[in-house]
């Protein structure tokens, strides 16, 4: 299926871990460039991990969405 989302830009908050990482997933399936906010410390390894796999840009951002000051 084409979502036609190459050249765009998401954010997923919550991106390293269950629906959010499936999520990040199937945006970067699409081609669009993928944002992942989360708290983990894992989001490197899975940012540049999504970006091979399905030769798109991803990047990890390492925010706690509950701190207001934060976003």
């Amino acid at each position: 299926m084409d979502l036609e989302l190459r050249g765009h830009t998401v954010v997923v908050v919550g991106g390293a871990g269950g629906i959010g990482l499936a999520t990040a997933r199937g945006f970067a399936c699409e081609g669009a460039t993928v944002a992942l906010w989360d708290r983990s410390d894992q989001l490197p390894a899975l940012a540049h991990e999504l970006s091979r796999e399905h030769s798109t840009h991803v990047v990890g951002i390492a925010v706690d969405v509950t701190d207001e000051a934060a976003v």
